[in-house]
């Protein structure tokens, strides 16, 4: 695909290049693990949706086992919340999940049983978490299980191992703005009223 058959896709779900995007995203975001961990950043789109900005980009970094060299590459759509502590929500396995029950590391337990097993959580703020991930947001997160969400300085991410793929870059911000829509509204003020 041509860079200008993806920036049009891009363009079409109000999301366009940002000039000077790596440079943008790694003062933006520099706390996200997918930035600080080095590597490049390319195709860096940015936008609004329901008066919230959105940001979509692709990170590349490299392994390396010696002999081998390999890219990783992850794509990031994120879009501006209240500054709300950190939370990641990561995919596991059923393996991880059968060895975390084993060894007692279950992590935080919510209420809905296929999230727990699909889902690990950390927090910052247990309670914090316990609210913004309600059985509605937990299922809305199972309806695509292996992607990471997180938050991080005023944003909610959404991480996809792979390149960006512009074709599905709207059906990737319709994800990100379903899950924040899903979060109770008092969670808006939250960084007000806990300082």
């Amino acid at each position: 695909m041509s860079k200008k058959t993806g920036d049009a896709e891009m363009l079409a779900i109000g999301l366009e290049p940002i000039r000077e995007g790596a440079a943008y995203i790694k003062k933006t975001f520099r706390g996200l693990s997918e930035v600080r961990s080095g590597g490049s950043i390319k195709k860096v789109f940015g936008g609004e949706r329901h008066g919230r900005a959105i940001v979509a980009f692709e990170h590349t970094f490299k392994i390396s086992t010696g002999s081998v060299t390999m890219p990783i590459q992850r794509s990031v759509y994120a879009i501006s919340t209240a500054p709300w502590p950190r939370v990641d929500v990561t995919p596991r396995s059923g393996f991880g999940y059968a060895l975390a029950k084993l060894l007692g590391r279950r992590g935080l337990e919510l209420d809905v049983p296929e999230f727990n097993r699909r889902f690990a959580v950390r927090a910052e703020d247990e309670n914090f978490a316990m609210l913004m991930l309600t059985p509605d947001v937990q299922r809305h997160a199972l309806s695509k299980p292996g992607v990471t969400w997180r938050t991080r300085g005023g944003w909610l991410f959404l991480v996809y191992s792979g390149a960006l793929k512009t074709k599905q870059a709207g059906a990737s911000v319709d994800r990100l703005c379903g899950f924040l829509e899903r979060t109770p509204p008092e969670l808006e003020h939250w960084a007000i009223e806990a300082a």
